[in-house]
C-alpha cells in the first residue's frame, strides 16, 4: 500500500477557542446580532493584532478578511493567526491594502465593515462601495467621534441611511 503522506499543519494541537469579546468587540458583536449579521463577509481594516478578526470568526459564521495597510504587518498578521488558531485560511485572510489605493474588493460584497483603527487615508465613498446595500453594517469602533462623523459624511450615504454611531 502507497504511504500516506505527512501534512505540514504549524497549528497542530491548538485548539481554536472563542476569543472573549470585551468592551468593543462585545457591542460589535451585540449590534451584529441585532442587525442578524451571522453569515456572509465582514471586512476589518486595521486589526494589526488579529483581535477583532479572530472574535468575529469565533463568535459569528462570518468569513472575514482583515485588511492592513502594511505588508510587513499583514505578513506578521498572517504568522500568528496560522499559529494560534485553525480560522486562518479557513475562515480568515489577511491582505495588504495600500492605503492610498481603492479597496480591492468587489462592489457590495461585505456585510459588515468594521474600522479596528484610524488611517488618516481611510475613505468613507470605498467603506460604503463594498458594503451591502439593504441591510450592510458599517461600524467605525477604532475611530473617535469626530473622525466617525468624518468618514460618516465622506460615504455619500443619503440622510437617514445611518446614525451617528456609523451603523448603514
Amino acid at each position: 500500500a502507497p504511504a500516506t503522506p505527512a501534512l505540514h499543519d504549524p497549528a497542530a494541537g491548538v485548539e481554536t477557542a472563542a476569543v472573549p469579546a470585551t468592551g468593543a468587540i462585545a457591542e460589535t458583536l451585540k449590534l451584529l446580532g441585532e442587525a442578524r449579521i451571522g453569515r456572509g463577509w465582514a471586512l476589518v481594516l486595521g486589526d494589526r493584532d488579529g483581535t477583532w478578526s479572530m472574535a468575529l470568526a469565533s463568535a459569528t459564521k462570518l468569513n472575514v478578511i482583515s485588511a492592513l495597510s502594511n505588508e510587513t504587518e499583514a505578513a506578521a498578521l498572517r504568522e500568528k493567526l496560522l499559529a494560534t488558531t485553525r480560522l486562518y485560511g479557513s475562515r480568515i485572510q489577511v491582505q495588504a491594502v495600500a492605503e492610498s489605493a481603492e479597496l480591492p474588493f468587489a462592489e457590495y460584497f461585505a456585510n459588515t465593515v468594521i474600522v479596528a483603527a484610524d488611517s488618516t487615508q481611510l475613505k468613507g465613498t470605498e467603506l460604503y462601495r463594498v458594503l451591502r446595500p439593504c441591510g450592510g453594517l458599517l461600524l467605525l469602533p477604532g475611530l473617535s467621534a469626530e473622525r466617525a462623523t468624518q468618514v460618516l459624511n465622506a460615504t455619500g450615504a443619503l440622510a437617514g441611511e445611518a446614525d451617528a454611531e456609523g451603523r448603514k
